[in-house]
C-alpha cells in the first residue's frame, strides 16, 4: 500500500521524470507541488492524495482520486490531469498555470469577473 505520509523532499524524483522544486499547499486529503517535467521540459503541478490508509475509507478515497486523474472538461476555465502515477504514493500531475492565487484577487469581485 503507497505510504501517503511519506515527506517529498525539494529535489527528488518522483515517476523517473518529475523533479519536486517547491511545496505549494497542503489540504486535507491531498499536498501539490511544483515540479519540472524532463520529459516534456515544462514545469508541472503534482497533488500526492494524503489519505491515511488506515482510515475506515481509504479504499473509496483512494479510488476517487485516482477517477478525478481520467476526468477532461472541454473548457478555457478548467485546468484538466495530465497523468495519474504510484511512486511511493499516488499522484496526479496537472499543468502549471502561471497567476495569481484566488486570496490576492480583488473582493468582492463582481460576479461577471468571477464567471469569465
Amino acid at each position: 500500500m503507497p505510504d501517503p505520509h511519506r515527506h517529498i523532499m525539494i529535489g527528488e524524483q518522483l515517476n523517473q521524470r518529475y523533479t519536486i522544486e517547491d511545496a505549494i499547499g497542503e489540504g486535507g486529503q491531498a499536498c501539490v507541488f511544483k515540479a519540472h517535467d524532463s520529459t516534456t521540459n515544462i514545469t508541472v503541478v503534482i497533488k500526492q492524495l494524503r489519505v491515511d490508509p488506515s482510515a475506515a475509507d481509504w479504499t473509496t478515497q483512494a479510488a476517487r482520486f485516482r477517477r478525478t486523474s481520467s476526468i477532461h472538461i472541454a473548457h478555457p476555465n478548467v485546468v484538466n490531469p495530465i497523468e495519474y502515477f504510484e511512486d511511493r504514493g499516488q499522484f496526479i500531475v496537472y499543468p502549471w498555470i502561471d497567476g495569481c492565487e484566488l486570496g490576492q484577487l480583488p473582493m468582492p469581485m463582481p460576479w461577471k469577473g468571477a464567471v469569465m
